[in-house]
Order: structure tokens, then C-alpha cells, then sequence
């Protein structure tokens, strides 16, 4: 199971969110996973917690796309992403084209993986 590199959960401005339970002021969340099994769990809580999926991708390379076409208000992203390219790499490609908030997930504690997501500036609270 991931847990997110941050774990601080509060409401900022719930007034964008299409459902009063929403914890982030983000509609629009772009999950980038690469487990299908996880996929299906954190896009249902998502639906659940009223949050607008605008999809889920599994390579770093899927990830710029869809933020360029689909334009997500919050990016979750797997740290361990499959392929030539990690989760860490991928928010570095992203932060330096979009302004685009994101949120590292991982099944990981590693102080190195930690300090190398550290140095993206992810999203501090969700």
C-alpha cells in the first residue's frame, strides 16, 4: 500500500471542490500508477472523497502528456514508477514545464528516496 511522502491533511479552499468532503482544494486529479491494483483502489477513493479523476497513466512519458492535454489541478504520483524513468525524475520533467502541484505516493521509507523526492518541491499538504 503507498502512503504519501507528505501526510498533513487539511482544507485549504474547499470551495472548488465539487463535494464538500474534499479535503484539497484540487478538482482535477491526475494519478500516475503503474500497479493496476492500485490504480482501482486510490481512483475509488478519490471518487469517493469527491474528487474529479481526469485519469490515471503508468509511465512517466503518459504523465507530461496528460498533464499538457488534460491540465489536472493535482498530480498523485508513484515514486516506483516501471520503465526507464522513476516517479522522481518524472515530477522533475513536470515541474519544469507546469505548475502543476504534486504529491509523491510510495510503499517506500528510504531516507535516500525521501530526500531525492524532497528535491522536486512536491505539494506539502493534500
Amino acid at each position: 500500500m503507498h502512503t504519501p511522502v507528505s501526510t498533513k491533511f487539511e482544507t485549504q479552499d474547499s470551495s472548488r471542490a465539487g463535494n464538500s468532503s474534499a479535503l484539497w482544494p484540487a478538482r482535477r486529479v491526475l494519478l500516475v500508477e503503474d500497479d493496476p491494483t492500485e490504480q482501482a483502489r486510490i481512483l475509488q477513493h478519490l471518487d469517493e472523497l469527491g474528487y474529479e479523476s481526469c485519469g490515471a497513466e503508468a509511465t512517466a512519458d503518459a504523465a507530461f502528456s496528460a498533464v499538457r492535454e488534460r491540465q489536472p489541478d493535482l498530480v498523485l504520483m508513484d515514486i516506483s514508477l516501471g520503465g526507464e524513468v522513476d516517479g522522481i525524475e518524472a515530477a522533475e520533467q513536470i515541474r519544469a514545464s507546469f505548475p502543476v502541484p504534486i504529491v509523491f505516493l510510495t510503499a517506500h521509507d528510504d531516507r535516500a528516496t525521501f530526500a531525492r523526492a524532497r528535491r522536486t518541491q512536491p505539494q506539502p499538504d493534500i
